[in-house]
């Protein structure tokens, strides 16, 4: 089997770079045989130089540098029916041995399967599987996702997100064969898991390197511009991958392309989708799905303290392979990029004739239709007192708020101390109290440092929610998720980053935002559809809007 060696900067529990050779090689047993697949790596598969490998165990591979020249990797302890011939014969290829009974329970360390201070080398045997979803764990390096009978079939599409794309720097997706996962049927890694069919995704490289089946021998490239995989699907689960002949060079030539409708044709009946990256923090989202993180059970169930303990279910912390995408720079916040509104005139008055409120659907005039929000071109407030009753919460509680957003260019949320009003911005305002996002221009400023972090395609960006997140000991810090991004009721894009006074139970927000500027908080815990059991409770109580501006 192939694999390929090229650079790869790595980001492990450590975060790790260099040069080093990656391969992901799955093998039927713990015993060991023929069967590999080859591992997400960052660079474009052209320049990828070929090598082959057949791991004896589940200790990750040695590192090797790019330019390391093709050489075949042989097993410390040869099975009996590898042995070597005694005459001049060419040395038979190597039987696979396959158990004839399935282990009745997962008994694998996790340190044992890939080394933590280093990069993930190799996957391989048997392992056990459960149903995840978004709140109580993360994908990483490896999982599983469902083709859904009617969810999928019914939308004739599925999406798979990729995010943020400073990390996912090479996607696989290998075709399993479909199987109902408990504790008595678990994954099993199989011969030709990722060589008979796949996708390989570089991002960066914005190219697709496609097989649909052994029959096909030669890959096919293509391109790619976007952050996530489109499928189109019909009922007989014959799916059809959205491509580029060509990769484009503007927008033009993008459009040009995108009219073409090009697909690539794969056949999923009966099959699954195990899903590798190259790091860890490495959102992947098959929108609207469950997963089945490959090393989760063995990482929960832990108690060597080995793996981070950042996720909290909503009752408890959990143990996770993932790591949240890093924000602070240890620099804090000193660029203002809307300094502009502090030379502005504050103002809660009316604008000739309208009357302004923080109703984002209409203005009000006298003796005239309402007229659409957008048509009030001034730099506007909306501010908040948000407090914690005083009442006793179970376990299942959460502090969260949702900005349902329009249509807008630019808005900041700047969160304070109760006390402070709106109309002394100009001199109390902190940039270290405040969250700075720019739709238009796709990028967004945490409280914690000046640098910009993407954001994906606007038509995206409907839906912005700010969840508080516990400490160890189980009361509120600084440290917030702001998931967005919506498709199907769910969320899709999930970071983490501090934000000062989220973890009062008094405080004051305020949001500032452009001109013509559509937005709304909603502090209700309905706004998403992506729990699987009951809704925790909403313990911030939003009280009403106040409106102002600045001219």
């Amino acid at each position: 089997m192939k694999f390929f060696a090229m650079p790869l900067k790595a980001e492990s529990i450590f975060s790790f770079s260099g040069l080093f050779l990656v391969a992901l090689a799955l093998l039927p047993s713990l015993a060991g045989c023929d069967s590999t697949i080859a591992s997400p790596v960052s660079a474009a598969p052209a320049s990828a130089a070929p090598a082959s490998a057949a791991p004896a165990s589940a200790a990750p591979a040695s590192a090797a540098p790019a330019s390391a020249a093709p050489a075949s990797a042989a097993p410390t302890a040869a099975p009996p029916s590898t042995a070597a011939p005694t005459t001049a014969a060419p040395t038979p290829e190597p039987t696979t041995v396959i158990p004839t009974t399935l282990p009745p329970v997962l008994d694998v360390n996790p340190k044992r399967i890939f080394d933590t201070n280093a990069p993930l080398t190799s996957i391989f045997g048997y392992f056990a599987l459960d149903s995840q979803d978004f709140e109580s764990y993360r994908p990483s390096w490896a999982s599983v996702w469902k083709i859904d009978d009617t969810h999928d079939v019914n939308n004739g599409e599925f999406h798979i997100a990729f995010w943020p794309p400073k990390y996912c720097q090479a996607v696989y997706v290998c075709m399993p064969s479909k199987k109902d996962y408990n504790p008595s049927s678990h994954f099993e890694t199989e011969k030709g898991l990722c060589s008979d069919s796949y996708i390989k995704f570089y991002p960066h490289a914005k190219k697709f390197v496609l097989k649909a089946g052994s029959a096909q021998t030669e890959d096919v490239e293509k391109f790619w511009m976007s952050n996530r995989l489109i499928f189109d699907l019909n009922e007989q689960f014959e799916a059809e991958l959205h491509v580029l002949d060509a990769e484009p060079t503007n927008y033009k030539t993008w459009q040009s392309e995108s009219d073409n409708k090009t697909r690539f044709k794969f056949n999923l009946k009966d099959k699954d989708l195990l899903v590798l990256t190259n790091s860890r923090m490495c959102q992947v989202n098959k929108i609207g799905s469950n997963f089945y993180p490959l090393f989760g059970l063995e990482i929960t169930a832990s108690t060597s303290g080995v793996f981070p303990e950042w996720l909290n279910d909503g009752e408890k912390y959990v143990r996770t392979d993932s790591l949240p995408s890093l924000q602070k720079t240890g620099l804090g916040k000193t660029v203002d990029l809307l300094d502009f509104v502090t030379k502005l005139k504050w103002s809660n008055g009316n604008v000739g004739k309208l009357t302004r409120t923080c109703d984002q659907k209409r203005i009000q005039t006298s003796g005239r239709t309402e007229k659409p929000n957008s048509l009030f071109r001034k730099v506007s407030a909306q501010s908040y007192d948000v407090n914690v009753p005083n009442r006793n919460w179970n376990a299942k509680s959460e502090r969260k708020f949702t900005l349902s957003v329009q249509k807008c260019h630019w808005f900041r949320l700047w969160a304070t101390h109760p006390d402070t009003k709106i109309e002394e911005y100009k001199d109390k305002m902190k940039l270290g109290e405040t969250l700075d996002v720019f739709l238009n221009e796709g990028f967004y400023l945490t409280p914690e440092s000046n640098e910009a972090h993407p954001l994906p395609d606007v038509y995206e960006l409907t839906k912005f929610t700010i969840k508080a997140q516990r400490d160890d000991t189980g009361d509120y810090d600084d440290l917030v998720e702001m998931s967005y991004g919506e498709m199907q009721g769910r969320r899709i894009y999930r970071e983490f980053f501090n934000i000062p006074w989220l973890k009062e139970t008094h405080f004051k927000v305020h949001i500032i935002k452009a001109p013509g500027c559509e937005l709304g908080i909603d502090g209700d815990t309905q706004t998403w559809s992506d729990y699987d059991t009951g809704r925790p409770n909403q313990m911030w109580d939003i009280n009403s809007c106040e409106y102002s501006f600045f001219q």
